[in-house]
């Protein structure tokens, strides 16, 4: 994991042509809601709109029998969407929070390389150091 001083070819000039890139990304957590607790045309239900609770065991669904919410996870905007139109078409309820989420990367445009620094928080750290030295900001939203 680099450590800032690491970083200093970023904006030292050793390497030109380093930017970076400020992604922002609309995700949206979503939760199907059985206000009566889920009855079997709810599990029914959750089947065909969920592959993974298609593909799993009877006996796995049916202990969800009862449940006041399932939580549908964590998604793209367009992807959330579309799951919520899907449980609308199978009669389930969902309530969804969204957010955007801001991402950062560093990418050299004239060697064509992308810096990959896994820790998303030092990911940061670095591009908001390269950003106060000078390196150009690219945005992109997603």
């Amino acid at each position: 994991m680099p450590v800032i001083e690491d970083c200093e070819h970023l904006w030292n000039g050793t390497e030109p042509g380093w930017v970076v890139l400020r992604t922002v990304e609309d995700r949206v957590h979503l939760v199907a809601n059985f206000e009566a607790g889920a009855d079997l045309r709810d599990l029914k239900a959750l089947r065909a709109i969920l592959p993974s609770l298609a593909a799993a065991p009877a006996s796995e669904v049916f202990a969800l029998k009862g449940a006041r919410e399932f939580d549908l996870g964590e998604h793209e905007s367009m992807e959330a969407h579309r799951l919520k139109t899907l449980c609308a078409s199978h009669g389930v309820s969902v309530t969804s929070r969204g957010w955007q989420e801001v991402r950062y990367g560093l990418f050299n445009e004239s060697t064509q390389v992308y810096w990959l620094i896994e820790d998303s928080a030092t990911c940061q750290a670095v591009a908001l150091k390269a950003i106060e030295c000078g390196v150009p900001l690219r945005h992109s939203q997603i």
